[in-house]
């Protein structure tokens, strides 16, 4: 005998192979039958109007991204807009989204990108088209700043500082 063979015979292994490929015949036709069933809902539901692929899962695709469209919306707005408003206008101009929570991906697109400033609690409006990605706040502005104070030559005051008399 092998050293750490299991203690079966050569037919019992080909009877659990039979019934193993007996069994994934068995639901692979199922499935099918399943899918079949889900094609005829997902046919009726665009018969009266729905999305036919309502499949979840699957991620919605939009002509526009989300930060693009609330550019425009606040753009057109010309004056800042609350959270609930941004998501109206959103969703009034067919933005779709598989999110459950939407208004937090509003959210954080509205916090994370440097085309929106907060204004007020909830409250969004552009930043000006001259300071997004090179205003006083931005990370590469300051990192100049830094390197400009860095590279240039001692004022008078702090020359004579540090001169000591000898």
């Amino acid at each position: 005998m092998i050293r750490g063979s299991l203690p079966i015979s050569l037919a019992e292994l080909e009877r659990i192979i039979q019934k193993r490929k007996r069994q994934l015949h068995r639901l692979t036709r199922e499935r099918r039958r399943a899918e079949a069933v889900l094609r005829k809902i997902d046919q009726e539901i665009t018969r009266i109007g729905g999305n036919g692929n309502v499949s979840g899962g699957g991620r919605a695709r939009n002509a526009m991204s989300l930060a693009r469209m609330i550019e425009a919306i606040l753009q057109e707005a010309a004056k800042p807009l609350s959270i609930s408003d941004i998501i109206a206008a959103v969703t009034r101009r067919g933005y779709q989204s598989t999110s459950s929570n939407f208004r937090q991906v509003v959210s954080l697109t509205l916090i994370k990108d440097a085309r929106f400033k907060n204004v007020d609690r909830g409250v969004y409006a552009l930043k000006s088209s001259s300071a997004v990605g090179k205003g006083a706040g931005s990370k590469r502005a300051k990192r100049r700043r830094k390197k400009r104070r860095a590279s240039s030559p001692p004022t008078h005051e702090s020359a004579a500082k540090q001169v000591t008399p000898t």
